[in-house]
Order: C-alpha cells, then sequence, then structure tokens
C-alpha cells in the first residue's frame, strides 16, 4: 500500500488509501465534467480528479481505497488518477491514519514565469517567485480569531537580486523552509501589515526546492519601505 509521500509523476498500479479534505468547482473539457478533490493521508496530499458522475459519488470527508491508480502532473500540480483500468471504493476510517497537515504536492522545480521581487510592488496577487532563503527572523505562536487556535509563524527573509521581501508561514509550512537554500513558491500573494509588506501563500500554494542559483540582494527591502495596510487574503490565504 502507497503512501502519498511515495508518489511521484509516472508512478503506477498505485493501492493507496486517502481522505478527501477539499473540493473544486467542477470544469469541463471536451465535453466531460471534472470534479477535482484534494486527498490526503498523514505524509501529504494530492489532487484526484473524478469525470462524469464520479465526482458526485464521493463529498470531503470521506475515505476512499483506489486501487491500480497512476500519478501525471497537470499545471505543475502531482495528480492521482483512476484511469480506466483502475478503481475506487468508499471504505472506513483505517485505525490509527493519523493527522492530516501536509502541503500538496509539486513536482521538483517546477517552470512557469518567476516574478522578481522588485516587480511586488505593483503586483500583489497569485504570484511565482523563486527566491533565496536568507535568514530566519523570527518564530512566534498566535491565536487567531478564526479558529480560536495557537499556530507557529515563521517570518524569514527571502530574496532574489531585485531585492527582498520577508516571508510569513503558518504551522507546517515553516518546517519546508531552510536558510541557505532557494526554493520555487507557487500561489504566493503580498500583504500590508502594520506598514510592512509580507510575502504570504494562497490556499493551495506549493513550496519545492530550486536548483537555480539564485542571488540575494539586501539593497532593496519592500518590507522596509512604509506601505499604507491593505488586504488580499482572499481565497483562504495562509493569514490569521
Amino acid at each position: 500500500m502507497y503512501q502519498i509521500k511515495d508518489l511521484g509523476e509516472g508512478s503506477k498500479s498505485v493501492n493507496i488509501i486517502v481522505k478527501l479534505t477539499a473540493r473544486a468547482e467542477p470544469r469541463y473539457a471536451k465535453g466531460y465534467k471534472i470534479t477535482t478533490f484534494t486527498a490526503g493521508d498523514p505524509t501529504g496530499t494530492i489532487a484526484i480528479p473524478f469525470w462524469n458522475d464520479d465526482g458526485n459519488a464521493v463529498q470531503v470527508g470521506d475515505f476512499i481505497e483506489i486501487s491500480s491508480g497512476y500519478v501525471t502532473s497537470f499545471r505543475d500540480q502531482l495528480q492521482l488518477n483512476v484511469g480506466k483500468y483502475g478503481s475506487f471504493q468508499k471504505v472506513d476510517p483505517p485505525v490509527n491514519f493519523g493527522v492530516l497537515n501536509a502541503p500538496i504536492a509539486r513536482k521538483e522545480d517546477p517552470g512557469g514565469e518567476i516574478t522578481p521581487i522588485e516587480a511586488l510592488e505593483r503586483q500583489t496577487k497569485h504570484l511565482t517567485v523563486t527566491v533565496f532563503v536568507k535568514d530566519k527572523v523570527e518564530e512566534r505562536s498566535v491565536r487567531t480569531r478564526r479558529d480560536g487556535k495557537m499556530h507557529q509563524v515563521s517570518t524569514y527573509l527571502v530574496g532574489d537580486p531585485t531585492g527582498c521581501i520577508l516571508l510569513t508561514l503558518w504551522d507546517e509550512w515553516g518546517d519546508l523552509v531552510e536558510v541557505g537554500t532557494s526554493i520555487t513558491i507557487e500561489g504566493a500573494f503580498v500583504r500590508a501589515f502594520r506598514g510592512q509588506r509580507f510575502l504570504n501563500l494562497h490556499k493551495g500554494a506549493g513550496i519545492t526546492p530550486s536548483k537555480r542559483d539564485v542571488q540575494f540582494s539586501a539593497t532593496n527591502n519592500l518590507s522596509e519601505k512604509v506601505v499604507v495596510d491593505f488586504n488580499t487574503t482572499a481565497e483562504g490565504g495562509e493569514v490569521g
């Protein structure tokens, strides 16, 4: 039996038990209805597209067992497919299944258009950036009004040759970042808080290690430039 951490693009004959944790609005392609769910186990999460009526046969909260599945990528996100030779069925929650708390699985160092840090003064939403992690500035515990729970908030200084900015990561996302390495972030946005700019993550964002040799420059620190507070936390960004 596989776990999500074992999966990669091209994985075949995948037998796995996962929990469906989120459902996207259906999309249509060549006359087919495709409903994509986010599914998870204690080692990670992955997208699962269901075609036509199969998308109505399951719902968020269900545990399902997939037999003979296979893994592809779509828009640089791994997805687990059932396919015509595979099958799925609802199952009872496995004993000691564990906690679902890992970010979405991504291909390593995805391509696409990269936004330079200097452009974040003008572009603030749905960004892809590749940056060098210079330093971990702070880690603190915060109780949010949204759920009343305590969360760990990590702040890193990241940058590229055009400038730098503070990156805010909540809970387990902070464990994905290592000082002295380069990372690519998909689904980032900029938020101003108490006069400072911060780089944050939209819901469904991804962080992957980057093999690019990213040079860091501290000469244009966007977080040191005083700005009027604005809020771009739409779409469930990782902001408390």
